[in-house]
């Protein structure tokens, strides 16, 4: 992934991430750092900033970005943290739809 796909789109000019552990708290975070190509991007920022800046980012780059989760199965595991882990991934699911049906 590293050494292939993701350079290889980001040389296209679309903008993508990766994340190895989706079920950890933060994984969004990791995600918009490699967006925004920021090392010091704030961390923790709430689902309504998260969307606000993946619909900036797709309006600059014209392409929604991809993104990678690696170990995605692990999310519907289920056990203590399975509610708080799958709620943390339906905003993800959320803005796919909404690209999807091509609009805000």
């Amino acid at each position: 992934m590293r050494a292939g796909l993701l350079p290889m789109l980001r040389e296209s000019s679309i903008p993508a991430a990766l994340d190895r552990d989706p079920e950890q708290e933060g994984f969004t975070d990791v995600l918009l750092r490699q967006l925004l190509e920021d090392p010091e991007q704030e961390q923790g920022c709430g689902p309504e900033q998260f969307m606000e800046i993946m619909e900036t980012i797709c309006e600059n780059t014209r392409s929604p970005p991809v993104l990678v989760l690696d170990q995605f199965e692990n999310v519907f595991t289920e056990g203590k943290a399975y509610e708080k882990r799958r709620d943390r991934i339906a905003l993800l699911l959320a803005l796919t739809v909404q690209q999807s049906r091509g609009g805000s």
